[in-house]
């Protein structure tokens, strides 16, 4: 397993883990067990598996198709739009702490809230990160 999850084999681990919970010995150690021939199946472990959760940094995009390139972002007017923008184009492109930030940011903007230099700095780099227009 590289540093991420496939799609199919997290969404079969997925349904897996919920199973552990049982309060049946047998179900539970059926379970493990089941989990370990998953992982094998996939060229992997429970090591490899406990690192991919642990470090969860490398994000694989799976596409069955092209994609067209992207047009380049409109020039925002506002931070308002700055940040309505970083929250639906970061596409698993951030960092947990950065996607908290911009949804945070988001809120505040839209109630009216005021951003610190430091705050609107920050969200600035992460839009340009995104590939938005300067």
């Amino acid at each position: 397993m590289a540093d991420a999850l496939s799609p199919a084999l997290a969404q079969k681990l997925g349904r897996l883990i919920p199973l552990l919970a049982s309060d049946k010995e047998g179900e539970a150690l059926a379970t493990v067990r089941a989990i370990g021939r998953t992982l094998k199946a996939a060229g992997s472990d429970f090591h490899a598996f406990a690192k991919a959760v642990i470090e969860p940094r490398t994000v694989v995009i799976y596409r069955t198709e092209t994609t067209p390139p992207r047009k380049p972002a409109p020039r925002p007017k506002c931070l308002l739009e700055v940040a309505g923008w970083c929250r639906t184009h970061y596409a698993g492109r951030l960092s947990v702490t950065e996607e908290r930030f911009t949804v945070d940011m988001l809120s505040r903007l839209t109630v009216g809230r005021w951003l610190s230099e430091k705050q609107e700095k920050w969200l600035r780099a992460i839009y340009f990160k995104l590939g938005g227009a300067p």
